[in-house]
Order: structure tokens, then C-alpha cells, then sequence
């Protein structure tokens, strides 16, 4: 997955200050969507808590299928990334096609922000 990331432009040990936020997500996007890194599959969880366990988006994802669920979740949980996705219509997008993939219809109105806490690191 490094490797696909530096091929698209994103170093995995840098800042990235050369890009922009909507760049940054769509190389990820394009470098998680490479062909060989497919087969592999993960358990995808957030950085939110709920009664102290992180709060789990899915099972057995490839690394593109999961970027994307992790996009839709943000879209859902954090009203800051909502509007900035909101005002950028590559990353609202992306986050349209994973409402599509996983059977939900996009409906802006419904994505309401939930009470989780963000786990302090």
C-alpha cells in the first residue's frame, strides 16, 4: 500500500504540504483502487468511541472499497469534514458512489452528526 501511495504522489512519512486536501484524498483514493492490492481484506474501524471500543464500519473490505467506507463515515460523523466535502465536488463524489455501493441512497438531510467522542491520542 506505501507503494501505491508514493507511485501517486503522497510520501506515507511527509507532511504533504504540497497538496492540497482534496489532492491528497483523491491520490489515496486512486492508490488504494491499484488492482493488486485488491485481495487484500481488513476490518475497518474509526477513531470514534462508543462505551470505550472504537466503532466498526466493516469486515473483510479491500483497501478501496474501505477508504471509501471510511470517507462516507467522516461524511457522517463530522460536521467540519461534511462541509468541506460538501464545498468540493470530487471528495462528495467519492462519497456518493460509496452511499451507491453499499445500496443507500445519498440524501444530505439524514446525515446527521452522532453524540461519539473522539478517542484523545
Amino acid at each position: 500500500m506505501h507503494e501505491q501511495t508514493r507511485k501517486n504522489g503522497v510520501e506515507v512519512k511527509s507532511d504533504n504540504q504540497h497538496l492540497t486536501d482534496v489532492e491528497m484524498l483523491l491520490r489515496f483514493d486512486k492508490a488504494y483502487a491499484a488492482p493488486e492490492l485488491q485481495e487484500i481484506l481488513g476490518t475497518v474501524k474509526n477513531g470514534y468511541k462508543i462505551k470505550s471500543k472504537k466503532v466498526h464500519i466493516a469486515d473483510n473490505l479491500p483497501p478501496h472499497e474501505a477508504y471509501r467506507a471510511i470517507l462516507k463515515d467522516a461524511y457522517q460523523r463530522n460536521t467540519k469534514f461534511k462541509d468541506f466535502a460538501n464545498r468540493n465536488e470530487d471528495v462528495l463524489k467519492m462519497i456518493r458512489e460509496e452511499y451507491a455501493r453499499q445500496g443507500e441512497e445519498f440524501k444530505e438531510e439524514e446525515n446527521k452528526v452522532t453524540s461519539c467522542k473522539r478517542k484523545n491520542k
